[in-house]
């Protein structure tokens, strides 16, 4: 006589995983961590002003209606030559998710940070239309280079800030900031420090021949190498930026890049 199915049985509840066996196979399912979504959303949100100083945690403040909670990271920023106090705010929905985050300035004012307007270039690499020129070229092929890029051992690194883009002596030329924290070297329950480190992603292209020049991702004192690009990425990057090289060879012809 068969057996009857079995359904998954519970076998524990722990603090931030729920355990269960189904079909004979143990599975894993992690319990939702407002902390650490609310630390992700730290790190995604590119600020337009200077972080000087932030609480190392969030304070948890529920809503009037209790449908939401808010998490509330105390910090000090300088715009204009003055410092202020304000506030980083994630505001997770029971139940739903996350809102967008955004902070708070000293006047009480409600500001965002991470939506940016579309470059041209982005438009026209997520519409598939021919680079206007040079320029556009190398913010193209910045944009896949970091889609693509991998972290140095222990980095944690973003961007969240528009490419500058300019010709000089016959290159052209797209950077921007980017953030990072490096592993503490205590063993402290904080990996990485609250505030980030500040480096650079710079990729210069030949404005005639749209021929790799170089690409680098570094800290800023160019110390600290951040993120590499392996040759099977290098290779297909013009393929995936919609840029096509006029006179010389591959990109495989260009020497080693430091990104």
């Amino acid at each position: 006589m068969p057996s009857p199915a079995r359904s998954p049985t519970v076998l524990s509840h722990a603090p931030h995983a729920t355990r269960l066996v189904k079909n004979g196979r143990q599975e894993v399912r992690k319990k939702f961590d407002p902390i650490a979504h609310a630390e992700e959303a730290w790190r995604m949100l590119a600020f337009p002003v200077q972080i000087t100083a932030a609480a190392k945690v969030f304070r948890r403040e529920a809503t009037g209606t209790g449908s939401s909670t808010r998490y509330i990271r105390a910090i000090r920023y300088e715009e204009n030559g003055v410092e202020h106090n304000g506030a980083f705010v994630v505001r997770i929905i029971h139940g739903s998710g996350i809102t967008p985050p955004y902070w708070i300035d000293s006047a009480r004012h409600i500001r965002g940070g991470l939506e940016h307007a579309p470059s041209d270039a982005a438009l026209g690499l997520a519409n598939g239309w021919e680079p206007f020129d040079a320029e556009e070229a190398v913010e193209r092929i910045a944009i896949c280079l970091w889609r693509a890029m991998r972290p140095a051992k222990g980095v944690d690194i973003r961007s969240g800030n528009s490419y500058r883009v300019r010709v000089v002596d016959g290159a052209a030329v797209a950077e921007c900031r980017v953030r990072y924290w490096l592993p503490a070297k205590s063993s402290g329950e904080e990996r990485y420090s609250v505030l980030p480190k500040f480096g650079n992603f710079r990729v210069a292209i030949d404005a005639e021949t749209n021929q790799l020049i170089s690409a680098e991702c570094n800290s800023s004192d160019r110390a600290t190498v951040l993120a590499t690009i392996d040759a099977e990425s290098l290779r297909s990057v013009y393929e995936r930026a919609g840029v096509r090289l006029n006179k010389r060879g591959p990109v495989s012809a260009t020497r080693a890049l430091a990104m």
